[in-house]
């Protein structure tokens, strides 16, 4: 410790402690699973559209997106810092359907994944798990059942799960961040106003009137 203090007064750096989000131990796997879901109710959180399915055509295309969760549960395990994470990951597949009438129709439907692993996790009362995890629609079918039907999807994720705590670190840091450059303030004014405004809008150079005087 006192070589780095050294390094730090010899280089301008401070030695400040950062309270930080740390990670003890990581694994990456990947889970697929076939959904089933129900065109005509969108009750999950996060999901939106619906239509009846003997109006369903065709399906366009299914796709993952962004912004999935990866949270759960660590168990400790007697004698040893290894401990069992119970993960879970949810996310959101966006189906596009074309309808008989030739209309088109996203649906946004919910997909959960469930995975155990064992990871690093010295104090797991005071840790939580964290992760990324990237959701990809393989394809889906129409699936008639007694009564209407279902549209089922396979669906995967990668994904990258973590044994997470709060720590307090010393670290060599550089000082407190600069202030910024000022903001671009979009005006709420209408057309005119911003074309007017001879700060939002700059009068364009010469060339920009006369045609190119050089040979193409």
């Amino acid at each position: 410790m006192s070589d780095q203090v050294e390094l730090s007064h010899s280089s301008n750096f401070e030695i400040d402690c950062l309270r930080v989000e740390k990670v003890f131990d990581a694994c990456s796997t990947r889970l697929c699973l076939n959904f089933d879901f129900d065109p005509t109710e969108a009750v999950k959180t996060g999901e939106s559209g619906t239509v009846p399915f003997e109006e369903i055509e065709r399906i366009i295309s299914c796709e993952g997106l962004d912004g999935a969760e990866v949270f759960g549960t660590i168990t400790s395990r007697p004698g040893t810092p290894i401990a069992d994470v119970q993960a879970i990951i949810k996310g959101h597949v966006r189906i596009t359907v074309r309808t008989k009438l030739g209309g088109t129709i996203e649906l946004i439907r919910r997909v959960k994944f469930h995975t155990r692993v064992l990871l690093f996790a010295p104090r797991p009362r005071s840790m939580f798990v964290c992760g990324e995890a990237l959701i990809r629609c393989l394809g889906c079918v129409l699936h008639p059942i007694p009564g209407g039907g279902v549209i089922r999807c396979a669906v995967g994720t990668f994904v990258i799960i973590k044994t997470c705590g709060t720590v307090e670190l010393r670290v060599p840091t550089l000082g407190v961040c600069p202030v910024p450059d000022e903001c671009t303030v979009l005006a709420d004014g209408n057309a005119c106003e911003i074309f007017l405004d001879r700060q939002l809008t700059h009068f364009p150079p010469a060339r920009d009137f006369f045609p190119p005087q050089e040979r193409l």
